[in-house]
C-alpha cells in the first residue's frame, strides 16, 4: 500500500510540473492551429539614480518585460537588446531628472510604461513587441 504522503507529494510535484510551462512553450513551439505561440522576455532589472541638488536621493529598479509573439520576434529583439538596454536606461535617467519643484519626487509608471514602449517600437520595429509590462518597481530613498 502507498503511504498517504507519498501520494500526495507526487500529486503536487505533477500538479506543479504542468503549471510550470506547457511543453511547445518551452520549446518555442506553436499550437495546434499553428499559430505562434506568445513570448515573454524578462530584461534585466534597470536601476536609475535620483539625483537631486547633486546627490543621489532615490534610487529606482524597473524589470521589464516584453511580450513578443513569435520566435522571429524574439531573435529581433534579442540581437537589438543592447542598443534596447541603453536606450531604456537613458530615458529613464533623463524621465527621472526633471525638475520636481515643491514637491518630492514620485515614480510615474504609466509615463515610463508609455515613453519604454515608444521607444522599444523606434529601436526593433512597429510591432515587434506586443506589449511592454514593467512588472517590478522599487523607488528606494537613499
Amino acid at each position: 500500500m502507498i503511504k498517504p504522503r507519498i501520494l500526495v507529494l507526487a500529486l503536487l510535484l505533477a500538479v506543479a510540473g504542468g503549471l510550470a510551462a506547457p511543453p511547445a512553450a518551452a520549446s518555442g513551439g506553436s499550437d495546434a492551429e499553428g499559430a505562434p505561440l506568445d513570448r515573454y522576455m524578462t530584461l534585466e532589472p534597470l536601476i536609475v539614480g535620483v539625483i537631486r541638488d547633486g546627490r543621489v536621493v532615490h534610487q529606482v529598479s524597473i524589470t521589464i518585460v516584453l511580450h513578443v509573439e513569435s520566435r522571429e520576434a524574439e531573435e529581433r529583439v534579442t540581437a537589438l537588446l543592447p542598443r534596447l538596454e541603453a536606450a531604456f536606461q537613458r530615458d529613464m535617467h533623463t524621465m527621472v531628472s526633471a525638475p520636481y519643484p515643491g514637491r518630492a519626487f514620485v515614480f510615474d509608471a504609466a509615463r515610463a510604461k508609455a515613453q519604454l514602449n515608444r521607444r522599444a517600437q523606434q529601436i526593433v520595429g512597429p510591432g515587434v513587441v506586443r506589449e511592454l509590462l514593467l512588472t517590478r518597481i522599487f523607488d528606494l530613498p537613499v
